[in-house]
């Protein structure tokens, strides 16, 4: 969960703000807890735990933050076991250890896009191209059903990266929809890696969200290294139930 203060104020940066916001939520019987400060962030946030379930961000007029989180909260309304999936995903890579940006990583909103685009492409569900000129307006999104499980949701995302997804050429665009190539992004970052993975901000065209990476082409190794190994995995028979319970499967 994310929350984002968007008002005017007397308050020189966003910095100065979340310290005075931290000061207003520490005391002795807080139900707030203090996770931690990323200050020196591209968007500074604080991380706070509220009555130890629910975990989230607080950020200063970072206008992009709600409108992004308006975008994926209409994709996930439309097809609820998206969002399944995503928490999914996010488990698997945090324990590859290839998931959080301040460690060089791509970030959780990277590993969003990754699934909201192999659900574009993906025939048992076909997620359409939701415009991002339209995110603040008042719709209801066509609800999608069926049937597909959590874990074949999860066998094929890793499938489609280990073995369908274009590494280099294509880019993850859930503005544009799957298969588009890196030619149809003449302001995005980075392309110059000719075999990294490509993200494409949906709000910020020019914004690549591989340029977390320390080193664009071995962070991308190791992502791809993690897919391969995922893969591998399921496609032996004898360990497929013990891979199934790794990565919590067994009860989806």
């Amino acid at each position: 969960m994310s929350i984002s203060f968007c008002e005017e104020n007397d308050l020189n940066s966003a910095a100065s703000a979340l310290g005075y916001v931290q000061r207003s939520l520490y005391t002795s019987r807080s139900r707030f807890i203090h996770v931690e400060s990323v200050l020196g962030a591209r968007v500074p946030i604080l991380k706070y735990l509220f009555d130890d379930t629910l975990l989230f961000d607080i950020s200063w007029r970072n206008d992009l933050a709600v409108r992004n989180s308006a975008l994926l909260c209409r994709y996930f309304t439309m097809y609820e076991q998206g969002k399944y999936l995503v928490i999914l995903v996010k488990m698997w890579a945090r324990s590859f250890g290839i998931i959080g940006s301040k460690n060089g990583n791509l970030s959780s909103y990277a590993f969003t896009n990754m699934v909201i685009y192999f659900l574009q492409g993906f025939q048992e569900v076909r997620l359409p191209v939701l415009s991002t000129d339209t995110v603040d307006a008042d719709l209801e999104p066509r609800r999608i059903t069926g049937t597909v499980s959590i874990g074949k949701l999860f066998i094929e995302f890793v499938h489609y990266y280990s073995r369908d997804f274009n590494w280099g050429n294509e880019v993850v665009s859930i503005r544009c929809g799957p298969r588009t190539s890196h030619e149809s992004f003449p302001m995005l970052r980075n392309l110059h890696y000719t075999k990294a993975i490509h993200i494409e901000d949906p709000f910020e065209l020019q914004r690549n969200l591989n340029s977390v990476f320390r080193d664009v082409e071995l962070g991308t190794q190791m992502l791809r290294r993690a897919f391969q190994k995922c893969y591998n995995d399921f496609c032996d028979a004898d360990r497929f139930f013990s891979i199934l319970s790794q990565y919590g499967l067994q009860h989806w």
